[in-house]
């Protein structure tokens, strides 16, 4: 018998060959459809069973090992098995698994900075261990002024740092970036006795100045809170913003949801239905709180001020139906209601011959582009009313995070003829700041200072020296929360220009102010009731 590549050999060689091959084989076949669907099954089942990611990588490294023990059993056994539509089987899956985690991780990470976005905040919240899980969100301000004066590289190691800061160098710490003005991490707030301490040493530590390509930058943060363990990690997260938002840099820069969370109302989301059902039928309305010329004691002027009574609950207090307006973004809608119903008024007023001048509040966080202004130019357009007649109100100065673009905002309203107010003057930290870098013709005193003044020599020398304060710089000064004669002679005595408050008048409707202004200019012991 010839050998292929040897000579010829003996015959008994093939019997040998056979002999050797019954000795080792079983002759048995394994088909390609077992192999491929045992392995393809337990394949299936094992992702739908281990949906996290390290009992998922587990599973992954049983399954390969079965495979492998597999084909080292079925050789060693002699049984001829198919492997390769089953390693196929694989390799498409591989394939799969690794475009879907390529495509997650530029879904998951925020592009800039290289950090994971809120998406993968929302991912990882079901992974994150503890029972108690609290997210927190820190928001920094006048983040875009400090990009203007970077660069793609610059801002990177900019918000890098920023983000080392907030995990305190703690590397599994993960923290978040929405690619905005807002970070979030998650902590264990039963880890804390007293987390809103532990905030706080956190922020003190954080907006220390970072130093980038020689630079030192400024760092300004506030931080919110949502411990709330009942909603959806989305909800719970707008939440957090929204706490961040309302938080203050000078006397309560972190806010935690739970401050309030008692107040089942404040959080009452249903609220958000029925405040857009209140705003699409046109149910909010104004009352009008009367001003007098302090010197003189005449009705001068009248602040509008919104109102909703809802159908079940009843009055609703502005500063919840205000503040979600703000969230839901329909502020500018609310506003805009607000200003034709004040402006409606003053038409009204005029026909009678009355012609205060009209004052409406505005959020100074609408003043952030040129859109307030086009929707006051408007207003007044549809109106047959004097702009000098019209104040407006900005409200929270401290919100404001950028000057230059809020001043072009302001400049833009007065060259309507509109005046500007600022309200609540000495409450926030930004107010000196604001009313040396706006152009403000007036600053209304804050209720808190007012109503103690005669009682208080702190309250006392404040209100003076805002007083004067006004004066020197040509600004009108107006104190708002007057509750008694002693108060309101105080404030005359002092040179205060126009004051409001209970003791003046309550807000009124339209019609009562109406005849308070006819019998102001009838009758002369009305003129003279607070001079």
């Amino acid at each position: 018998m010839k050998i292929p590549g040897y000579a010829f050999g003996p015959s008994s060689f093939v019997h040998i060959l056979a002999a050797e091959t019954a000795l080792r084989g079983t002759g048995q076949n394994l088909d390609w459809f077992w192999m491929i669907g045992a392995f393809g099954l337990s394949l299936l089942i094992g992702v739908i069973v281990f949906r996290r990611t390290t009992p998922r990588r587990i599973f992954y490294l049983f399954w390969i090992a079965a495979l492998a023990g597999t084909f080292v059993a079925t050789a060693y056994f002699g049984i001829r098995a198919l492997f390769g539509e089953t390693l196929v089987l694989a390799l498409v899956y591989a394939a799969q698994r690794s475009t879907v985690n390529f495509k997650r991780r530029h879904l998951f990470v925020e592009s800039r900075s290289g950090l994971p976005n809120f998406v993968a905040l929302q991912r990882d919240f079901a992974e994150y261990p503890g029972d108690r899980t609290s997210i927190v969100v820190a928001k920094i301000a006048r983040l875009d002024a400090v990009f203007a004066t970077l660069g793609p590289s610059d801002q990177a190691r900019y918000l890098r740092q920023l983000a080392s800061r907030l995990a305190l160098g703690d590397t599994r710490t993960t923290i978040y970036y929405d690619g905005g003005k807002y970070f979030a991490f998650l902590v264990k707030s039963d880890e804390y006795n007293d987390l809103q301490e532990h905030l706080e040493g956190l922020r003190a530590v954080a907006s220390q100045s970072i130093t980038v390509s020689q630079r030192v930058l400024d760092v300004s943060m506030t931080i919110g809170v949502d411990e709330s363990q009942e909603r959806s990690v989305s909800t719970r997260l707008s939440a957090a913003i929204s706490a961040a938002d309302q938080a203050r840099e000078a006397y309560r820069p972190v806010f935690i949801i739970s401050d309030f969370a008692a107040d089942s109302e404040e959080w009452d989301y249903s609220l958000q239905a029925r405040l857009e059902s209140a705003l699409s039928d046109d149910r909010i309305s104004i009352k009008l709180q009367p001003q007098v010329d302090l010197r003189s004691g005449q009705f001068v002027g009248v602040e509008a001020l919104a109102r909703w009574v809802d159908e079940e609950h009843g009055e609703v207090a502005p500063s919840r139906f205000i503040l979600q307006c703000e969230r839901v973004g329909r502020l500018d809608e609310l506003t805009k209601r607000i200003l034709a119903k004040s402006l409606d008024a003053a038409e009204t007023l005029g026909r009678s011959d009355h012609y205060p001048r009209m004052s409406v509040n505005v959020s100074a966080i609408q003043f952030v582009d040129s859109r307030i202004a086009e929707l006051i130019e408007k207003s007044l357009a549809m109106h047959s009313v004097d702009p000098a007649k019209l104040t407006i109100e900005v409200t929270e100065t401290a919100r404001i995070e950028d000057f230059s673009a809020a001043r072009e905002v302001f400049e833009q309203i007065r060259r309507l003829g509109v005046s500007l107010s600022m309200d609540d003057f000495g409450v926030a930290s930004a107010n000196l700041e604001a009313m040396f870098e706006l152009p403000f013709d007036e600053i209304k005193i804050d209720q808190i200072f007012v109503r103690d003044a005669h009682r208080s020599d702190t309250a006392h020398a404040i209100v003076a020296n805002v007083i004067r304060l006004a004066r020197d710089a040509g600004l009108t000064s107006v104190a708002e929360g007057i509750e008694d004669r002693e108060t309101y002679m105080f404030l005359r005595e002092m040179g205060c220009d126009i004051g409001q408050g209970y003791y003046i008048s309550r807000p009124v409707t339209l019609s009562h102010l109406q005849e308070i202004l006819t019998l102001q200019r009838d009758s002369p012991m009305i003129r003279d009731r607070f001079g």
